[in-house]
């Protein structure tokens, strides 16, 4: 009676492992990280799961940029982030990664996409648009998105 127990009970611990897959995480490529169509693609195709490890990165992102003004190291991190789940929250602040290093045009780009993941508040995305564009000189869209900023409660 036993020598069947042996065989079976290692039968029933085999057919409990078929179910258990582990999955390599998928990522939105670095080309494709400003390109709306490829983010609302990716996004309805990504695992929710991921969510945690963007999160992390993303945290880790935050805290160079806001508490050791490290934001060239930022950027990677926030990069790294929405590759994996992009979201309005990680694009704003990619967005404030890329004004510090005074990188105006993927500031916007960045800006731009957190505002098309709809960031809140909206008025704050445009505020920072402008802000871009008061470095880059360009007065009349530098006035225009102060508007916008306004009109939307900034």
């Amino acid at each position: 009676m036993r020598r069947m127990l042996l065989p079976l009970a290692f039968l029933a611990l085999l057919g409990c492992n078929e179910n258990i897959q582990t999955t390599a995480p998928v990522s939105l490529s670095q080309n494709a990280l400003f390109n709306r169509d490829s983010v609302s693609a990716f996004l309805g195709t990504v695992p929710e799961q991921q969510q945690d490890s963007s999160k992390q990165a993303f945290l880790k992102g935050i805290d160079l940029l806001k508490n050791n003004n490290n934001a060239a190291e930022a950027i990677n991190l926030l990069r790294q982030s929405i590759a994996l789940y992009p979201n309005a929250n990680a694009y704003y602040e990619l967005g404030n990664a890329y004004l510090e290093t005074k990188k105006w045009s993927l500031a916007l780009k960045a800006f731009g996409l957190a505002e098309t993941l709809d960031y809140k508040p909206l008025g704050n995305v445009f505020y920072k648009q402008a802000s871009c564009y008061a470095e880059m000189v360009s007065i009349n869209k530098m006035l225009d998105y102060i508007t916008y900023a306004v009109q939307n409660g900034f």
